[in-house]
């Protein structure tokens, strides 16, 4: 795992191993960035296996999101329950994202509620778009520069 890695867990010491090599060469692509560069936006939209086929994909991804990664985009993909849940125990150790989309992820309201509260843990200004399956939060030196500009 990356040491900026933003992916905190008991599950760290598990017996995890994180797939060596991607089911396809645009994935292969974004682990390549993920390991040599610190990008700010990371989209896999439309990009992971269906269902249970891609719950080892994003969980290999979710360990290597560094903490540059301020978007995160994985909209239209077909996420199983268990990697919804996992998408939901990263996003609430998850101190860094600001934005976060998932419409058409098959996440059902239930689970999209829990994904908002988990949401909800870190950071200021929550709000949600597009029908609740757009996640927005800024960080406190934002809000803080933002309350400092309205005072001047």
């Amino acid at each position: 795992m990356l040491e900026n890695s933003s992916y905190h867990s008991h599950e760290a010491e598990d017996d995890f191993i994180p797939l060596a090599v991607m089911p396809s060469s645009r994935l292969t692509d974004t682990m390549k960035v993920l390991d040599s560069r610190s990008p700010t936006v990371l989209n896999i939209d439309a990009l992971l296996p269906a269902k249970e086929a891609g719950e080892h994909v994003l969980k290999t991804i979710l360990r290597k999101i560094p903490r540059s990664v301020k978007v995160f985009s994985l909209r239209f993909n077909h996420l199983s329950l268990s990697s919804i849940e996992e998408l939901i125990s990263w996003i609430a150790k998850n101190d860094h994202l600001e934005v976060l989309y998932v419409m058409g992820s098959g996440i059902e309201e239930k689970n999209r509620i829990h994904l908002e509260h988990a949401w909800k843990k870190h950071l200021v200004n929550h709000r949600t778009n597009n029908l609740g399956y757009t996640f927005i939060r800024i960080t406190n030196d934002v809000m803080a520069a933002a309350l400092k500009a309205e005072e001047e």
